[in-house]
């Protein structure tokens, strides 16, 4: 059976990085995409809006160290 493609917009990465309410059902959608039962897909502009957003809330440090986390969690 094929796998189903999911795109990772930038909010469910911010409610992932921040765990801001509500981020258990964000966390399952990578989850899923760690168990191999689908393909996670994400664009640059995604990864440069949330270092934005998310260094406002966390400093450039960690949120840099997050995504880097999050990154190598699923490649």
């Amino acid at each position: 059976m094929e796998k189903s493609n999911v795109f990772l917009d930038t909010n469910i990465i911010i409610d992932i990085l921040c765990m801001r309410d509500g981020y258990e059902a964000a966390a399952s959608v990578l989850q899923m995409g760690m168990n191999g039962e689908v393909e996670l897909f994400m664009t640059n502009l995604t990864l440069a809006n949330t270092l934005y957003i998310v260094r406002k809330d966390l400093g450039k440090e960690t949120a840099l160290e997050k995504m880097k986390a999050l990154s190598r969690s699923y490649t």
